[in-house]
C-alpha cells in the first residue's frame, strides 16, 4: 500500500508521545546533516514537536502515512537558523517527502528570497507545505509564500473546535485561520494544549494528509478541498479583527509613500526590485499586478473584498509587512485623492506630462522619468536631501 511520506520539522518528538501508534522515524541535525537517531526513552521530554505530532497523529489515519521527525531546534533554545531550516528542506527534497508541516519560519525580510527559492524547488516537485505564521502575525516565510498553505490561529475564539476559515485575501497571504482548540485531544493526553499559530498548523496538515490520501494531489486541488470544508465567518476578515490580531498595532505610518501616477503599473515590479538590491524593503501596491511576488499587493483585494478605506489599507500593509518604503501605482483617482487629502503621500511621480490631477496638492511632484532606475534615483535623491 502506498503511504504518504510526511515530515514534521521542529524540535523533535518524544517517542513516548506516539500514543496513537504512528510509524515515526526520528532524525536530528548534526554537523549540517539530517542523521537518523535513536530515541532514549529515559531522557525523553514533551517538546513543541511532540505536541505537534500528537495533534497530527490524532486527527490523521495512521494507515495513510509514514511520519519523519526532523529535529533542527534544541528544545531549550527554541531558535534555529535559516541555514538549518534549508538543510531540513533539502532532506525532504532528497527523500521524496510529499507533505511538510513546519511551525517555524522567519520574519526577516533579507531571508525571504532564499527561503522562497527553496520552497519553489519543493513545490515544483509537487510537495505540499503547511507552515505556521509567526505569533506576531507579520508576513512570515515560508507561511506567507504564494505556494505554501499558511496557517494561523483564531486569536479571538470565534471558531469552535475543529473549525477553520479558508481565506483568499489575507494581508499577509495566510490561507487558513484555525480554531486551534483541541479539547477532545487534551482530555486524552491529560494536559491543555495552548492556543497558538504553531499548534494550528498540524491540524490543517492532518486534513491535507487526508486529502492526499483521497487523491487530491496538486496545491490548487488541496486548496479547493480545504475551501469546501471551511466555515463562513465574515467577522474574522473585518478590519477590527485584523487590528486585534497584532500585538501592537501601529496607526502611524512613518515610511515614505510614493505614488507613481498614470502609467506606472508596468514598471512597478522593477522599481521594487531595484530598491531591494539597494537594501530597502519595498512593497508595491497596484491594481494590475503582473506577478505574484510577496511584495506586490493588489489593492483591489482590500477595496473590493475587505471593504476598507485607503488609509486602512496602508495601515494594514505597514503593520503586516513593516516595509521601508511603499510604492503605489493605481488608476483609481478616489484612492489617491483620499490619501493625498490626508497628507499620506510623500511624493508623486508623473509618467504622463498631461496629467495634472494632483499637481496643486502641495506634495512634491517628480515629472517624466520613463525608466524604473530613473524613478528610483529621483526618489532616493529626494529623501537623501530630506535627511
Amino acid at each position: 500500500m502506498y503511504k504518504i511520506k510526511a515530515a514534521l520539522i521542529d524540535d523533535g518528538i518524544d517517542s513516548n508521545s506516539n500514543i496513537f501508534g504512528a510509524n515515526i522515524s526520528y532524525l536530528a541535525l548534526q554537523n549540517g546533516l539530517m542523521i537518523p537517531v535513536e530515541i532514549d526513552a529515559t531522557t525523553a521530554m514533551v517538546t513543541h514537536g511532540s505536541i505537534c505530532s500528537l495533534i497530527f497523529t490524532f486527527y490523521s489515519n495512521k494507515e495513510d502515512y509514514d511520519l519523519y521527525s526532523l529535529k533542527i531546534i534544541e528544545p531549550s533554545r527554541q531558535k534555529t537558523s535559516i541555514a538549518d531550516m534549508l538543510v531540513a528542506l533539502d532532506w525532504c527534497l532528497d527523500n521524496d517527502i510529499v507533505l511538510v508541516c513546519m511551525s517555524i519560519g522567519t520574519t526577516q525580510y533579507n531571508d525571504f528570497f532564499e527561503v522562497q527559492e527553496k520552497i519553489d524547488e519543493l513545490t515544483s516537485r509537487g510537495v505540499i507545505i503547511i507552515a505556521a505564521c509567526s505569533n506576531s502575525n507579520n508576513i512570515t516565510f515560508p507561511a506567507s509564500a504564494q505556494n505554501v498553505i499558511g496557517v494561523r490561529c483564531d486569536h479571538m475564539g470565534l471558531l469552535n473546535e475543529n473549525e477553520f476559515l479558508f481565506m483568499d485575501n489575507d494581508i499577509a497571504n495566510i490561507n487558513i485561520i484555525s480554531s486551534a482548540i483541541y479539547n477532545q485531544l487534551s482530555s486524552i493526553i491529560g494536559f491543555d494544549i495552548p492556543k497558538g499559530n504553531s499548534f494550528a498548523a498540524p491540524y490543517i496538515a492532518s486534513l491535507v494528509c487526508d486529502a492526499i490520501a483521497k487523491g487530491y494531489c496538486s496545491y490548487y486541488q488541496i486548496l479547493d478541498y480545504l475551501n469546501n470544508k471551511s466555515v463562513n465567518a465574515n467577522q474574522i476578515v473585518d478590519f477590527a479583527y485584523i487590528k486585534s490580531s497584532y500585538r501592537a498595532w501601529n496607526k502611524d505610518i512613518n515610511v515614505p509613500i510614493i505614488a507613481v501616477v498614470s502609467g506606472g503599473n508596468e514598471i512597478l515590479g522593477s522599481i521594487c526590485e531595484i530598491l531591494h538590491t539597494m537594501g530597502y524593503y519595498a512593497v508595491g501596491i497596484s491594481d494590475h499586478c503582473e506577478n505574484d511576488y510577496f511584495y506586490m499587493l493588489d489593492y483591489r483585494t482590500f477595496r473590493e473584498q475587505m471593504r476598507i478605506s485607503p488609509l486602512e489599507i496602508l495601515e494594514c500593509i505597514n503593520n503586516a509587512y513593516q516595509p521601508d518604503i511603499c510604492i503605489i501605482c493605481v488608476n483609481d483617482n478616489f484612492f489617491l485623492e483620499e490619501l493625498v487629502a490626508q497628507k499620506k503621500i510623500d511624493a508623486l511621480v508623473y509618467m504622463d506630462s498631461n496629467n495634472t490631477t494632483f499637481q496643486n496638492s502641495g506634495i512634491l511632484s517628480l515629472k517624466l522619468p520613463s525608466e524604473a532606475a530613473e524613478i528610483v534615483q529621483k526618489i532616493i535623491e529626494v529623501f537623501d536631501n530630506d535627511e
